[in-house]
């Protein structure tokens, strides 16, 4: 990261940090190659020039190749999901996962990333998902925090209560 900043080609390497984080969780098989202590790194090489090479920046391609030389290919998924979390500290960006019954519409969207945020400069990244579980309401995290208020929470809480009602006799 800090050489691509040294280098003024930040936003490029990002762009295909997270290209090359969707191809290797998108196939097992690349996954499997990278995590085998089996395979020698001299035959994981080639392979890996074959799915990268030309298709992603120098900087990261070379990092891949130091990483498959000293036998840490197996860590290259943590090691771009670290690397998206420091981007995200620097351009000042908040991930923002919220969990609806059904499908929200991107006008509601777009109201709560601007509620969401904390300045002016700082951006909002929504990630969006559907759980029929819910029933109603929504789940939002936040960093390390968490708001639901989903109908199933309230009805999981008002369950608890009615099971350790101190008013009613047990027999």
């Amino acid at each position: 990261m800090d050489l691509a900043l040294e280098k003024g080609e930040l936003d490029a390497l990002t762009a295909d940090v997270r290209k090359t984080h969707t191809i290797i969780s998108g196939h097992s098989e690349l996954l499997r190659l990278l995590r085998s202590p089996i395979i020698h790194p001299a035959k994981k090489m080639p392979i890996l020039d074959l799915v990268f090479s030309g298709r992603i920046h120098p900087i990261l391609m070379n990092f891949i190749e130091i990483l498959v030389r000293k036998h840490r290919e197996e860590h290259l998924l943590e090691i771009i999901k670290v690397y998206l979390q420091r981007y995200n500290d620097y351009k000042n960006i908040k991930s923002v996962r919220i969990t609806t019954a059904v499908a929200i519409d991107p006008a509601l969207q777009q109201a709560v990333a601007e509620s969401l945020r904390e300045s002016k400069d700082s951006t909002i990244e929504l990630e969006t998902s559907v759980d029929p579980d819910l029933i109603g309401g929504y789940v939002i995290r936040y960093g390390d925090k968490q708001y639901d208020a989903s109908i199933l929470r309230n009805l999981t809480r008002l369950r608890k209560e009615f099971d350790q009602n101190t008013y009613v006799k047990r027999y």
